[in-house]
């Protein structure tokens, strides 16, 4: 373990540690087995805490812990304490039917609108996402309608939230959440967004900034051209575009 992290370390500033809740405990099943018949294997997570810990200081590494998905009672407290970032993301910050307001978020954290496993801005507003997983299997036809009914409702408080911190784009008007069709301005807002919150990091997608519909990596969804989409314009182009540079400007002045 602490060559593993040595290792990762030794070129890196910042280094993300996928899923873990594997450093407090794993869910097994045997082979051959159901699920039913699964347990946990426990692992020594406060010994593993402290070498990461050391291993921070040592070589100048941030470290940021995917706490994702079903996450232990008392496993993000165990993280703060020692200041090891949370993975906090938009699409799944939300209480009572509300997204989480900027000033809400955990200082200790990394916070993203998104991820590689998951929808672009883009696709998350025209629900590419839903299609694309009921168009290979992944969802049944009724999981698919349930999924774009519970969408629906979360464009609504998507909207509601920008225009709690006046951050709604003009053309996003009064009407409701099916009037309003995706632009970039929709991305920028969810960003600036974010970048009011007190969160000690904040990643930016290139492919929110460059428009992309269709997301890098669709999970359970077999041979999906998975990992192999490029951009739809070069680095020369992005580097380039006045507009995405006004955004990245404006996510900075909003951080300072």
């Amino acid at each position: 373990f602490i060559a593993l992290l040595r290792y990762s370390m030794r070129d890196a500033g910042m280094l993300r540690i996928a899923h873990v809740m594997g450093w407090q405990r794993l869910f097994l099943i045997p082979a051959g087995a159901p699920a039913s018949e699964g347990f946990y294997l426990r692992y020594p997570m406060d010994d593993f805490v402290a070498i990461a810990a050391l291993e921070s200081q040592r070589n100048s590494c941030v470290v940021i812990g995917e706490d994702l998905g079903t996450v232990p009672a008392g496993f993000r407290e165990r993280m703060a304490a020692a200041n090891l970032l949370s993975t906090r993301v938009f699409y799944f910050e939300q209480e009572h039917g509300r997204f989480r307001a900027p000033n809400a978020f955990p200082k200790l954290a990394s916070v993203s609108a998104t991820t590689h496993d998951l929808a672009t801005l883009r696709g998350y507003w025209e629900m590419d996402d839903i299609s694309a997983k009921a168009r290979l299997g992944v969802i049944r036809p009724e999981e698919a309608q349930s999924a774009r009914s519970r969408r629906a409702w979360d464009k609504r408080a998507l909207l509601e939230a920008l225009r709690q911190e006046k951050l709604l784009p003009p053309e996003a008007g009064s009407g409701g959440a099916e009037d309003v069709s995706w632009s970039p301005a929709l991305a920028e807002a969810v960003y600036l967004y974010l970048a009011k919150s007190p969160s000690l990091l904040l990643t930016v997608q290139l492919d929110d900034l460059a428009g992309e519909l269709h997301q890098a990596n669709l999970p359970d969804s077999g041979d999906n051209a998975n990992w192999r989409r490029r951009l739809s314009i070069s680095l020369e182009q992005l580097r380039a575009n006045a507009s995405i540079s006004q955004v990245l400007t404006e996510i900075a002045q909003q951080r300072e």
